[in-house]
């Protein structure tokens, strides 16, 4: 066993042991822990939405209802916390984000925002400026904005003259592109000769020679070997200053998508960090390191701690619309005539995930952008078994752009389709009058208020309700990981994971949703963020 591996069985087998003591230490009390009163309380439990106070008993509610019902329930040890009337709800679960990791190197950093697009000279500017504060050889990386990648004249000689001796790597924003300088190129092994990785793509000029251009998978397992040179300390302090920003989001569930780290890294990290935020973490497996003839049928639920858990697998199949156009299409894009993007997987890997995913050892969730991507695979899982077999297991669909007509709408929700991380434009409405289960995701950006206010934006016709939209950011989460029946409602026997709002997010005017924190949240029954002070 080596040293990684060996330290991880060892942090899971005294978590094992905390487990065990806590279960025995803990006595069945007649009294609460904590009340939460004085509050305006959505609980996301249709019997009883609305209540102003909750009671809790360890990490679980033990009943909601008027503070004329609660607060005499009160014990000598019971702290009651008032929260002066202010809206507390579910605590918020993100179905999808990327909690990023450390990266080994000096960051390029330019004057814009990581979204917008820089010039090519300010580019190089920006690489020139960070080697020269490198130590010989060490990477240089950097974020180029939305569309900059696919401008033809970025290339790998674009960059070499300011890179010097220094391997470079500049990603996409969106993540799904990078370019590599001459030397980073050779620093990972690749030259024109080199064939696609499964799942990438490396692209070349008319020449056949290398543009410095890497797609999708291709780039995925260059960035996890920066972030293994960054080692674990590095990534445990990262990772527990994003864990302090979605607590104070009021998001207490995160469901984690790939990041820069392996695995085993990542699990590491999460334990090591050790932060209060409950997390579902996915397997992400990279064909580049991982043989795509290997078994990716998936080990099922892997607990690392009470708060920390491993379940499901993702792919990749298609990229995005928006920058570098790789998203597969039903049409054309506009100006690039015969170019509808491109599948990153054939059908028969397509194929042998969704028979794996009948299995049922783990829950399949699948990046899907482009409509002819989701007719596909559609396709598939209606040739491969009935609509009542995919209907318990939940296939995710992660974006699901392409659900554009009723029909699809009709199809997703006979197979059981979560869509996870519907993206600003979707049709909210008709998606949740097809009976679509939806799930709200950050994405690595899009707060939990924000979207709220996307999706019940007024004047638009696809806008839903606030209540409606509030269950997606809760219950619907907690659905998409079969957690319904332990998050996402504030009842009796739930998890008592909690979010004080900042404002009323009922009321608030449409403009200033997204200004919404969270100045309380509990996770099981925990203060994890902000105090009782606050409050007043």
């Amino acid at each position: 066993m080596n040293s990684t591996n060996a330290g991880l069985a060892a942090v899971r087998f005294a978590a094992t042991l905390l487990c065990f003591s806590h279960a025995f230490a803990q006595s069945p009390q007649a009294s609460p822990d904590l009340i939460l009163r004085h509050g305006h309380i959505f609980t996301g439990d249709p019997a009883k939405p609305w209540v102003e106070a909750v009671s809790i008993q360890g990490e679980k509610i033990l009943a909601t209802g008027s503070d004329a019902l609660i607060e005499p329930t009160a014990g000598k040890r019971t702290q009651v916390i008032d929260l002066h009337g202010r809206m507390a709800m579910p605590g918020i679960n993100d179905a999808h984000d990327h909690t990023g990791s450390a990266t080994y190197g000096v960051e390029a950093a330019t004057k814009h925002p990581p979204q917008e697009n820089p010039s090519i000279a300010e580019l190089a500017e920006a690489v020139r400026t960070a080697a020269a504060q490198a130590a010989p050889g060490e990477w240089i990386h950097g974020s180029i904005g939305r569309t900059v990648i696919t401008n033809p004249k970025l290339t790998r000689m674009a960059i070499d003259d300011a890179g010097g001796d220094h391997p470079v790597i500049l990603q996409s924003y969106v993540g799904h592109g990078a370019i590599l300088n001459t030397l980073g190129l050779a620093k990972i092994g690749v030259d024109d000769a080199t064939p696609d990785p499964p799942g990438g793509h490396y692209d070349h000029d008319s020449d056949g020679h290398l543009t410095g251009l890497l797609e999708e998978y291709a780039a995925d397992a260059i960035w996890m070997r920066l972030a293994d040179e960054a080692g674990i300390p590095a990534a445990v302090q990262q990772f527990q200053g994003y864990a302090g920003r979605r607590l104070a989001d009021g998001v207490t569930t995160v469901q984690v998508m790939a990041t820069n780290q392996r695995l085993s890294h990542l699990e590491m990290t999460f334990v090591q960090a050790d932060t209060p935020l409950r997390l579902r973490i996915m397997r992400f497996p990279i064909p580049a390191e991982d043989s795509l003839n290997g078994d990716h049928t998936g080990a099922g639920e892997e607990i690392l701690m009470p708060r920390i858990r491993v379940a499901g697998i993702k792919w990749v199949l298609d990229g995005t619309p928006g920058d570098q156009q790789l998203a597969f299409m039903t049409k054309d894009y506009p100006g690039r005539p015969g170019w509808r993007g491109r599948p990153n997987f054939t059908v028969d890997f397509i194929d042998a995930q969704l028979r794996n995913a009948l299995l049922g050892k783990d829950q399949l969730m699948l990046h899907i952008v482009g409509d002819a991507m989701t007719d596909e695979v559609m396709d598939e899982m209606e040739k491969l078994a009935l609509a009542e077999r995919w209907r318990p297991l939940r296939v995710r669909f992660e974006h699901g752009n392409g659900f554009t007509t009723p029909e699809r709408m009709a199809r997703a929700h006979r197979l059981g389709i979560v869509i996870a991380q519907p993206r600003p434009g979707r049709p909210f409405r008709a998606l949740v009058d097809a009976g679509v289960p939806l799930a709200y995701g950050s994405d690595g950006g899009m707060g939990p208020f924000f979207m709220l206010g996307i999706m019940t934006q007024p004047g638009n016709p696809q806008a839903i309700t606030r209540l409606e939209a509030l269950s997606i950011l809760t219950r619907g989460s907690a659905f998409a990981e079969f957690q319904e029946g332990e998050k996402g409602v504030l009842a009796p026997g739930m998890l008592a994971d909690i979010a004080v709002l900042s404002q009323d997010a009922m009321t608030a005017a449409p403009q200033d949703l997204a200004k919404t924190k969270s100045v309380l949240t509990l996770v099981g029954g925990r203060i994890a963020s902000g105090t009782a002070a606050d409050l007043r």
